[in-house]
């Protein structure tokens, strides 16, 4: 028997499968500590449509009185990274953008919860006295991009059957010219 044995703790092996898992490669990847499968690529037009919205939320041009706000000093020292609102839109985007390659269900668990909080915070201009119209607006971003984020595999589906049917009609017309 050797002198010095190996002792496992077993909040090793928690991380280890963390880190295998979609959760943990999504959450190592946002920390910049992974190099893995996020690659750009060429994507269709229409799946960059967040990028405006993204960058709205991650702006978040507001004051303390929930009036506009739109300081350009604000692109480094807004509420991003600290609230969950301006937060969340941009990472779903971002991982709307690598969608084939996340992890699936961080982007759907993600997704549903900035829905659900984000109409939350839409139905607050309603209740609440203070509520501005610009701070429902900000919340836009958050409801958007996260019912994105939900329909985004039916979509690339979609859009990937259509791409295949009008390649297959254009390779019949080709067969067709041909003869």
């Amino acid at each position: 028997m050797p002198r010095f044995q190996r002792v496992r703790l077993p909040w090793v092996n928690y991380f280890t499968r963390a880190r295998e898992s979609g959760f943990g490669l999504d959450c190592w990847v946002i920390l910049g500590l992974a190099r893995a499968h996020y690659i750009f690529v060429r994507l269709p037009a229409w799946r960059y449509w967040v990028l405006p919205l993204a960058f709205l939320a991650f702006w978040s041009p507001i004051d303390a009185q929930l009036n506009p706000d739109f300081n350009p000093l604000l692109l480094l020292n807004s509420s991003f990274g600290v609230m969950f609102c301006p937060t969340t839109p941009v990472v779903i985007a971002i991982l709307s953008l690598f969608y084939p390659r996340v992890g699936k269900h961080v982007l759907r668990i993600t997704s549903f919860v900035g829905l659900i909080i984000g109409l939350f915070n839409a139905l607050s201009y309603f209740i609440m006295p203070d509520y501005t119209l610009w701070n429902l607006f900000l919340h836009t971003p958050l409801i958007l991009i996260s019912l994105y984020g939900l329909l985004i595999p039916i979509l690339v589906a979609y859009a990937e059957t259509q791409g295949e049917s009008a390649i297959r009609a254009r390779s019949a017309r080709d067969q067709l010219h041909r003869i």
